[in-house]
């Protein structure tokens, strides 16, 4: 007869029932989009208070998913929340678009660096490519004061992430993105004067000429004056953290 003791009965495994939670999180999905869309359009401006049944209705989406959706909106700085008094759009301010543009050198730069670093060929084709699309776009336009709407934003949106997509890091790339939306919130809704359109696109032509010849320090110099220029048309003569003035 054997000294040992025998094993341990095997625990069963708990299964949990799955909740149908795939409409609820589509409605959601839905409903952070469209407010998102609108928020930075500026169809709900800066500091309009948010209500829930109003947007409920508006969207034809239930409180509880719009709920939800601004819930994630207020994490990535789009929306305040106001204790006791629910929602409302995120300010507009020097001091926050000030922020922003900090944080897209800090991130932007550094994604830059990587993709000079690592990129390979499709990267390289999806810049050019992207650019492409700068310059067929701007020749529909007759005059720069045909605005920044979203067909430009597109593109342009793109051409940015197209430079830092070589980097290989989503997390970088999703930064970007919300940073880069953030920034269009002033462009949208407070620009009143826009570069002409030779100047934007060969700002464009240097930025790519600039990293497809992996001149990292140049390339990376050159972004990081460029993701001022909001700054410059919106705030003229708000300081960088590094003493930088802008007239």
């Amino acid at each position: 007869m054997s000294d040992l003791a025998p094993p341990p009965p095997r625990l069963k495994r708990r299964v949990l029932p799955l909740a149908d939670t795939s409409a609820t999180e589509t409605l959601v999905a839905q409903a952070e989009r469209l407010l998102h869309q609108d928020i930075v359009n500026g169809i709900h401006p800066a500091g309009a208070r948010l209500n829930i049944r109003e947007l409920a209705a508006r969207y034809d989406i239930g409180a509880t998913p719009i709920r939800e959706a601004l819930s994630k909106l207020a994490a990535n700085g789009f929306v305040a929340i106001v204790e006791n008094r629910g929602f409302r759009v995120a300010n507009l301010s020097a001091e926050d678009l000030l922020d922003i543009i900090s944080a897209r050198q800090l991130i932007e730069v550094a994604a830059l660096r990587r993709s000079m670093r690592h990129g390979d060929a499709e990267w390289e084709a999806g810049i050019a490519g992207t650019l492409r699309k700068i310059e067929h776009f701007a020749k529909s336009l007759t005059t720069a004061a045909q605005g920044w709407g979203d067909e430009l934003d597109i593109v342009h949106k793109q051409f940015h992430t197209a430079l830092l997509a070589g980097a290989g890091s989503p997390r970088l790339i999703n930064m970007h993105q919300i940073f880069y939306d953030q920034t269009f919130r002033y462009r949208q809704t407070m620009f009143t004067r826009m570069p002409s359109l030779e100047e934007f696109v060969q700002e464009h032509r240097d930025l790519a000429r600039l990293t497809l010849e992996r001149n990292i320090a140049a390339a990376c110099a050159r972004l990081a004056a460029h993701l001022t220029h909001t700054l410059r048309q919106v705030y003229p003569g708000v300081s960088l953290p590094d003493g930088t003035q802008f007239s």
